[in-house]
């Protein structure tokens, strides 16, 4: 007897979608996708496809086929989100561990531990054992791991991890991995010249800036701008200093990379590239003292900056509550002393310091009570101030602009001399 192929069932509408996208006609698709696969002539492979896209119900293998193709991952056909594997996994692993626990089978316990990389202590604590959000992280490390010793062909650790999490192939993404890789080209502030390197995951991009961020905090070299750009695949980051020539380029594409295939370019999962723009956006507004993200410039070309003041004053009951309101808004050209503004505010308030601190975009600075009794008493915050640089536009509305974090720091310090010289 012959043997049939198990099909799947695939999103047929994201299907379709993402062929419209490319674009590509249902013929072109066929052909590329299934002619390798199928003796069939051409009209036999169009209603082959026609019938998945009706239908969705496809083998592993044309699945596969037509994923790589459309440059989207198999989990994005099947419509799966990657977050309902993590979830799944997490929950499998709880009630093995929990087994376990009851059992005292603790040979295991311990093989599970240096599986998942985490100490037996708090495996074994109580409060982990209600907290899903501890599992979903555990299971989000398993699957990154799984991703990795599938690619190196580490059918070992694989086998480990089935028998000793009583899991199986089912339990985790075709790509192994909640996370994609990320090609990387660089040529950026201090950091090594890459022609070419394979990250797995947006998380590890970030800790692959980490050294431009340490160079840029504390390095300033004349006006600094970034500009970022997407396209179908890649992202790019480009700083230029005003009085220098170089172009820092920063560039990442998604892609799949697998021992059969190789490397090929694909869409992001929208999380993962959601998260790589976010990332990045971050970073520029940052460090630069101008950005252009997506075409979206900031600040306005010939606009005069501001510093803008909120006041927020501590409505909460307790020593330990905090429950701000805002109180004012004032604006201040730039070069204009503030701190006889700062000063008038702290005069006859029981406040005997200031505390100064770089926010995510500006900077805040917060009034504390004296303290009261012991050295060691609660102290309440009684105001906070938080200090953004901007510009008013036409319609006279106050518009945040960069704040690079090297003036930020240059700000805080002139400011912090300043009370110490009144």
């Amino acid at each position: 007897m012959q043997n049939v192929a198990k099909l799947i069932q695939i999103d047929n509408e994201r299907l379709q979608v993402c062929r419209k996208a490319v674009p590509m006609s249902q013929k072109a698709l066929a052909d590329q996708a299934f002619s390798i696969l199928s003796k069939a002539n051409e009209e036999s492979r169009l209603r082959m496809y026609q019938k998945i896209e009706e239908t969705g119900k496809v083998s592993l293998v044309r699945a596969k086929s037509l994923a790589k193709v459309l440059g989207v991952t198999i989990e994005h056909l099947l419509n799966r989100d990657y977050f309902e594997y993590g979830e799944a996994l997490g929950k499998k692993l709880r009630n093995r561990i929990r087994y376990l626990k009851l059992s005292e089978n603790t040979f295991l316990l311990e093989e599970i531990s240096t599986l998942l990389k985490f100490e037996l202590g708090e495996l074994m604590s109580w409060d982990m054992a209600d907290k899903d959000w501890a599992y979903r992280s555990l299971a989000s490390e398993l699957l990154r791991d799984f991703e990795k010793f599938s690619f190196h062909g580490n059918g070992k650790e694989i086998r480990k991890i089935y028998a000793c999490l009583l899991l199986e192939r089912d339990d985790f993404p075709m790509n192994g991995s909640d996370a994609c890789y990320w090609w990387i080209y660089s040529d950026f502030f201090h950091l090594e010249h890459v022609l070419g390197k394979l990250l797995l995951g947006s998380a590890s991009i970030n800790y692959f800036l980490e050294d431009s961020r340490k160079y840029l905090s504390s390095h300033c070299q004349g006006s600094l701008k970034f500009t970022l750009e997407k396209s179908k695949f890649h992202h790019r980051l480009t700083g230029e200093f005003s009085n220098n020539t170089r172009k820092n380029v920063f560039e990442c594409v998604a892609c799949r990379v697998s021992r059969e295939d190789g490397m090929s370019w694909i869409h992001a999962d929208v999380w993962e590239d959601e998260y790589v723009s976010r990332d990045l956006e971050k970073f520029a507004w940052q460090y630069a003292d101008s950005v252009d993200i997506y075409g979206k410039v900031a600040p306005a070309v010939g606009s005069a900056p501001i510093i803008q003041i909120l006041v927020f004053e501590n409505r909460g009951v307790g020593r330990n509550d905090e429950d701000w309101e805002c109180v004012e808004k004032r604006n201040f050209s730039f070069n204009h002393e503030i701190e006889e503004y700062l000063q008038d505010i702290c005069d006859g308030l029981n406040t005997e310091e200031y505390g100064f601190f770089l926010a995510m975009r500006g900077v805040e600075l917060t009034l504390t009570e004296k303290a009261k009794g012991s050295f060691f008493a609660v102290r309440r915050k009684l105001k906070k101030f938080e200090i953004d640089l901007g510009w008013i536009d036409e319609s006279n509305q106050f518009n945040q602009a960069p704040w690079a974090e090297v003036r930020r720091k240059q700000f805080i310090e002139l400011r912090r001399t300043e009370s110490e010289l009144a």
